[in-house]
C-alpha cells in the first residue's frame, strides 16, 4: 500500500513538473528573454525545488529520529523499572518469609497468635 501511495505522490508529482515546464517553455517561446536571464531563472527555480526538496528529507529525517529516542526512552523506563519491580519483590518475599518464620517458630514454642 505505501509502494503504491509513493507512486502516486511521484505520478502527481511528475504531472506537476511537466505542466510547470511546459507553462515555463511556453512564456519563453511567446517572449524574447535573452539566454543568461532565462538561464538564472532555471537556476533559481531548480533551487527553490531542491531547498523545499531537501526540507522534507530533513523533517522526514527529524521524525524518524524522534520516533527513535522515544522507543529508546522506553526501553530504558522499562529496563529500570524492571529492576525496581524485581527489587520490590525481593523484598516483599524477605519480609513475608521472615513474618512466616516468626508464626512458626511462636507455634513450636506453643505460643499461637
Amino acid at each position: 500500500i505505501r509502494c503504491r501511495q509513493k507512486s502516486l505522490r511521484y505520478i502527481i508529482l511528475m504531472k506537476g513538473v511537466i505542466s510547470l515546464q511546459s507553462l515555463f517553455r511556453g512564456i519563453l517561446s511567446r517572449t524574447k528573454i535573452s539566454h543568461y536571464r532565462v538561464r538564472s531563472d532555471a537556476i533559481t527555480l531548480q533551487s527553490h525545488v531542491h531547498g523545499t526538496l531537501a526540507r522534507n528529507n530533513l523533517y522526514k529525517r527529524h521524525l524518524a529520529a524522534r520516533c527513535i529516542q522515544t522507543l529508546w526512552r522506553k526501553l530504558a523506563t522499562q529496563a529500570g523499572f524492571i529492576v525496581y519491580r524485581s527489587s520490590t519483590i525481593a523484598a516483599q518475599s524477605l519480609a513475608r518469609c521472615k513474618i512466616v518464620r516468626m508464626r512458626y517458630l511462636k507455634f513450636l514454642w506453643g505460643i499461637v497468635l
